[in-house]
């Protein structure tokens, strides 16, 4: 899984880093055990992308921008996945905090 973090969209450092890099790692761990074990399964990693934190209205803090893709696997020679099939939700990100004050 890739991870991107653009820290400082509103002068916030991303308080998400350790939730998103240890899922990051999760994935990536289970991405090269299926690998490893199907020498046919294609994958194409996920995303965690994060745009820096930005300042939400009428001084209720500072909310997350980030955004999941899933990682996407097939079997090389057959359909691939539909781009819309990696659609994610933070949800799935253990510890994530989409707000903070």
């Amino acid at each position: 899984m890739k991870v991107r973090i653009r820290d400082g969209g509103d002068g916030v450092q991303c308080w998400n880093v350790d939730p998103i890099t240890t899922y990051a790692r999760d994935c990536t761990t289970r991405e090269a055990r299926l690998s490893d074990a199907n020498p046919d399964l294609a994958a194409r990693p996920g995303t965690i992308t994060c745009y820096g934190c930005t300042a939400l209205d009428y001084g209720h803090g500072f909310g997350c921008t980030a955004q999941l893709t899933q990682t996407l696997y097939h079997v090389r020679g057959e359909i691939a996945p539909r781009a819309a099939d990696a659609a994610a939700s933070l949800s799935m990100i253990p510890g994530l905090r989409g707000r903070i004050d």
